[in-house]
């Protein structure tokens, strides 16, 4: 189900690393383990992800990676025909800036950014309302990340949006009820899903203002609510 899921995230938006798109010869990618290839096992040594099960599906081993398997990142590289060249230090950052001119058929991925910050105010005990109003703040911050890049001269960038956090296992194991008018049909967190459609629809709004101000550059919304609300919803059809 997990390669479906991929398949389907990867055909949701119109880049694809289809024959008739740009061919990207790097892949620069920011945000949370979501999209970390083993960063920050070299910055924190002794975390889960270099235990068992992490990695054993794929790589058959921990990686560093925040899965038994292979992250988003990896199955869009893998689409985009980029090789992996393994984990790459974040001590790289300070001069990073003056090698993106001489970049300029490198897909840069922004993100999955925000749910991290949602988490911990919910594992914090704040309330829904709260924490969507933190919403915008991070949306702002995604925004002027992206145009920092673009200013720079990046031509193709991908800002993917949140995953529906009702539906993670740590949520529904803490936020667990026994109403269960809050659940929808697939067995998510309704309310917590709210967060992350905000995210989501504010963040596209942000795309198209980007697209509008920076019309040279390619700048793709990648949603990542949507195939899995679908993956969920119709787990036939996938697999």
């Amino acid at each position: 189900m997990v390669l479906a899921l991929f398949l389907l995230f990867l055909s949701s938006f119109p880049f694809a690393c289809s024959a008739s798109s740009p061919k990207y010869n790097a892949l620069f990618c920011f945000g949370n383990s979501y999209s970390d290839t083993g960063n920050f096992n070299i910055l924190v040594q002794g975390t889960v992800f270099d235990q068992l099960p992490y990695g054993i599906t794929y790589f058959g081993h921990p990686n560093g990676r925040a899965s038994d398997g292979r992250i988003p990142i990896d199955f869009i590289a893998a689409a985009c025909s980029v090789l992996f060249h393994g984990r790459k230090n974040g001590a790289v950052a300070t001069y990073f800036l003056t090698l993106i001119s001489s970049i300029t058929m490198a897909l840069f991925i922004l993100g999955e950014i925000g749910g991290n910050d949602y988490d911990y105010m919910l594992f914090s005990h704040k309330t829904i309302d709260y924490v969507k109003s933190y919403v915008p703040t991070v949306i702002d911050t995604i925004n002027t990340a992206a145009e920092s890049l673009l200013k720079q001269g990046v031509m193709y960038l991908m800002l993917p949006g949140l995953g529906p956090m009702g539906c993670t296992p740590i949520v529904l194991t803490i936020f667990a009820s026994t109403n269960k008018s809050d659940y929808d049909s697939s067995g998510c967190l309704k309310i917590y899903n709210t967060i992350a459609s905000y995210h989501t629809q504010l963040l596209s709004q942000a795309v198209t203002l980007l697209r509008a101000k920076y019309p040279q550059a390619r700048i793709i919304f990648a949603d990542y609510y949507g195939p899995v609300i679908a993956v969920l919803q119709t787990p036939e059809l996938f697999g």
